[in-house]
């Protein structure tokens, strides 16, 4: 099989993709390499400088399974307010590798640096994997969903290395997903606790979301919107008693429908109906914030949709305690 090998502006353009998939919105500081960006969710921000490669396979000479970025810059510096990446792409899986910008500064003319095809294996299946490479560096390999994870907890995973045990853990919880208790915690240094909990919880969440998504058919199940729009909701909500991460406990929806869902606008019922809340509407009408509301009510389906595997389908128990939660009842 063949391996597309992507031009920079290729490259980046796939970074600020997987930069927008995870809810961060994406500002160009520049249009050259290496690329700076802003980028931005809520409160958040951040300027990134990206230095990026394919990952390719290290030659006849080396083993099947061993493959590379050949970096190219004559040096690598951090650059002041700015958070510089380290980063290979490979395409056959869609996985990135972020690799320690602190072994590579300074670095020499077209020096390569390794990661495990099996790392790269582990991410594309397990999400997120760490890998301690030849050159005693921690490689972060990831799925483009948790980009923004890696940006944020970049620091913390490539010191892993100093605790292989700790390493160790984590591959193990993410591999297995296992829960974070209090136990697990204990077996892993202090000052790693936050982020193994941190990462942990964001497999889950991602677990979630592609089971939903896919049961959906990444359509809205009130209105069918598609579009790239489309969140996992959870129809009991989390930290709710008995609230999980079962894809039964789970319900595709578009962003307008998943908020009007969550302030108990629209709902539904044990039979799938889709209700809509009309002593809410009433209020809205008092206070005259009722624009678009007939274009709304019209856009609603009768029923939500349906994934075709009952397993997957919100249960009857869910939808009860949800709508009582949220006092439908």
């Amino acid at each position: 099989m063949t391996i597309p090998i992507y031009k920079k502006k290729q490259l980046i353009e796939i970074v600020s993709n997987s930069i927008e998939e995870c809810g961060w919105n994406v500002l160009f500081l520049n249009n050259e390499d290496p690329y700076e960006i802003y980028v931005y969710s809520g409160d958040r921000n951040l300027k990134l400088r990206i230095i990026i490669y394919n990952i390719t396979h290290g030659g006849k000479t080396r083993s099947e399974d061993e493959y590379r970025i050949q970096i190219k810059e004559t040096t690598i510096d951090e650059k002041v307010n700015f958070v510089t990446l380290l980063l290979g792409y490979y395409d056959a899986l869609e996985v990135y590798a972020g690799f320690d910008i602190e072994k590579h500064k300074n670095a020499a003319y077209s020096a390569s640096t390794q990661i495990k095809k099996e790392a790269l294996d582990n991410a594309y299946k397990n999400r997120f994997s760490i890998y301690n490479n030849s050159k005693d560096e921690i490689v972060v390999a990831f799925r483009p969903e948790f980009f923004m994870e890696y940006v944020l907890n970049r620091r913390q995973l490539h010191e892993f290395g100093d605790y292989a045990s700790d390493m160790k853990i984590l591959n193990s919880i993410i591999e297995e997903n296992r829960d974070v208790n209090q136990a697990v915690l204990d077996e892993i240094s202090e000052n790693r606790k936050k982020v193994v909990i941190n990462v942990t919880k964001r497999v889950r969440d991602s677990s979630f979301k592609e089971r939903i998504l896919v049961a959906y058919s990444h359509k809205c199940a009130i209105c069918g919107l598609q579009l790239k729009l489309i969140d996992a909701a959870h129809v009991l909500p989390v930290g709710v008693d008995d609230s999980n991460d079962e894809t039964s406990n789970g319900i595709a929806l578009c962003a307008l429908h998943h908020r009007a869902y969550d302030r108990a606008l629209v709902t539904f019922d044990e039979k799938y109906d889709v209700l809509h809340n009309t002593k809410k509407i009433e209020e809205i009408k008092t206070i005259g914030h009722d624009g678009g509301l007939d274009k709304f009510l019209k856009n609603l389906n009768e029923k939500i949709a349906l994934p075709p595997s009952v397993s997957d389908r919100p249960h009857v128990e869910f939808i009860k305690k949800a709508n009582n939660y949220r006092g439908w009842n």
